[in-house]
């Protein structure tokens, strides 16, 4: 069982963060996310069949960047996953991944790449992480 969230409750501002728990959540034990950079934010998080995948964003608001992380099952540290080349062609801007659904082969991340009222949407297939 695992939980992500946008503040380790510790220091100034907030970080992304991630617990898991062996025993079905009677206890718990903090993760490592390997975070990127100050001011990461989890954005989606799916469970599969060799362990847990989750999405963010990081950098300065105007040029966000996307991060992937997995964690295989029985880890304890999440590993960054290199996946480029996700942008919009109208914008060239970074979307946000805020809804993953995984595979056997495959990890699909949707998201939006428009204004909200827009309501246009990206979706991506990722390699099977």
């Amino acid at each position: 069982m695992v939980a992500t969230g946008g503040s380790d409750g510790q220091g100034d501002g907030s970080a992304a963060f991630a617990v898991s728990s062996p025993d079905g959540g009677a206890t718990w034990q903090q993760t490592d996310l390997q975070l990127p950079a100050p001011g990461t934010v989890v954005t989606a998080l799916a469970a599969g069949q060799r362990g847990w995948i989750a999405a963010g964003r990081y950098g300065p608001s105007g040029r966000p960047r996307l991060i992937v992380w997995k964690l295989a099952s029985g880890r304890n540290t999440w590993a960054q996953a290199q996946v480029g080349g996700i942008t919009d062609r109208g914008t060239g801007k970074t979307p946000a991944i805020t809804a993953l659904g995984v595979s056997k082969d495959a990890v699909t991340g949707i998201g939006p790449v428009a204004p909200a009222l827009s309501q246009q949407a990206a979706v991506f297939t990722l390699p099977g992480l």
